[in-house]
């Protein structure tokens, strides 16, 4: 079997979707997040949206939406549903979605929900996602698959979890909207209770937020940091008259400088890309500022999550062909034929609906001796929406490949979907 190993062959879909249309309206503090992701090491979240800040130094995925707040729901969830020790980002509004910690879709309801609450329900390890709407209780896993639905023909408020029954497992209670009376069901959707008139899981509050908001506070100029990585502390950064200064201790000259938009209100040191050196990132309501290279260079970068525009890429990572005989190379050539309109599939399906999943795809392609397609195969996908799916499995239907040089022959092509935020 031959391979052809693309490397990173990124496919640029010349249209630029607008990440969300909607304006995301909800009061908050800004924060900076130390955040785990390596690709994604640093997470700023604000009355706008998310933004993550990538290892080169500059924003890298950016998430705006019509969001919730309020007493019962709160727009960002920052925990970890999946139990594996490292957080999602669960957003709450229209759309409700789940972002894994460097950024990608895992899943979205695109419908939105009108309150969220995330809560372990039938699973006892990971957490589950409880969409209310008017009408309906839905529950689904950590995945985004449906578990079980109420619908009380009433029309329902607000939500909360916890045990009803003494038996260790969360269940739900539910306030019917204009209404003294609650809905009790059991962790699996059975109906425990249609008219309640008290409501037994008064106080009860989600594990909200697991991830913590950096405290640090570095724009006095009292205090002395080491930016380069020489064991040296000696470099200050102060925002004053409008100006932010990084300058080393003892010299008259600063190392650099920056208009500051807007006062600063957090901040982060953090190793980005870890190779020694550590940046600054400093926000303010308007602006995203990095301090980098050992304190001599500021880039400055919206703070505001609707004004990124998503860049979908297609990542074809590899072909594989075996069968044609000395047509291998006419085979993969192919395929690179039909790069741009697989590309097309993620980008036509970003500007529709800019939280579809991201991820790797891999088919199977099955070719006659006279070169007619017998088969195209979906192997494996971790991209999670059909339609980018079924749209790149259909590129590769209108291929014209060389005959197979007896019997069949096959090719494997193996493509990442993913994007940035620019």
């Amino acid at each position: 079997m031959k391979k052809i190993q693309r490397g990173i062959l990124a496919i640029s879909v010349m249209t630029v979707a607008v990440v969300v249309s909607a304006t995301v309206a909800w009061a908050g503090d800004t924060a900076v997040y130390d955040w785990p992701a390596e690709d994604a090491p640093v997470l700023v979240k604000n009355d706008s949206g998310v933004i993550l800040i990538g290892a080169d130094a500059k924003p890298m995925r950016a998430f705006s939406w019509n969001a919730n707040d309020g007493d019962h729901d709160q727009p960002v969830r920052l925990v970890d549903i999946r139990g594996d020790g490292t957080p999602e980002i669960v957003g709450s509004g229209t759309p409700t979605f789940a972002l894994n910690a460097s950024g990608e879709p895992m899943f979205s309801f695109e419908d939105g929900c009108r309150q969220v609450v995330v809560a372990d329900l039938i699973q006892r390890t990971n957490l589950d996602i409880v969409c209310v709407n008017s009408g309906e209780a839905r529950v689904y896993t950590d995945r985004g698959r449906y578990a079980w639905s109420v619908s009380p023909g009433r029309n329902l408020d607000w939500c909360v979890a916890g045990d009803l029954t003494n038996n260790t497992r969360n269940d739900l209670e539910c306030s019917y909207r204009g209404s003294n009376q609650f809905l009790r069901l059991s962790y699996e959707g059975e109906v425990l209770v249609t008219d309640a008139e008290n409501h037994n899981l008064e106080g009860a509050e989600e594990n909200l937020d697991e991830a913590v908001a950096s405290t640090e506070e570095v724009w006095s100029g009292d205090e002395g940091f080491d930016l380069d990585g020489n064991g040296e502390a000696n470099i200050t950064i102060e925002a004053v008259d409008g100006r932010l200064v990084v300058q080393k201790r003892g010299e008259e000259e600063a190392l650099s400088s920056a208009d500051l938009r807007g006062e600063p209100q957090a901040s982060l040191i953090k190793d980005l890309d870890g190779e020694g050196a550590r940046e600054v990132v400093l926000v303010t309501d308007q602006r995203i500022y990095i301090v980098s290279e050992g304190g001599e260079k500021i880039e400055d970068f919206s703070a505001n999550a609707g004004q990124y525009s998503r860049v979908p890429h297609a990542e074809l990572a590899s072909v594989y062909v075996n069968g044609f005989g000395e047509a291998g190379e006419e085979a993969r050539e192919a395929v690179g034929d039909v790069q741009d309109q697989i590309a097309q599939c993620y980008g036509n399906r970003l500007r529709s609906a800019p939280f579809a999943g991201s991820g790797r795809q891999v088919m199977q392609v099955i070719v006659e001796e006279s070169g007619d397609i017998q088969q195209v195969q979906k192997r494996h996908s971790g991209v999670g929406d059909s339609q980018v799916e079924d749209c790149a499995v259909e590129a590769l239907r209108g291929v014209s490949f060389p005959g197979a040089e007896e019997g069949q022959a096959t090719v494997n092509v193996n493509v990442i979907f993913t994007f940035r935020d620019e």
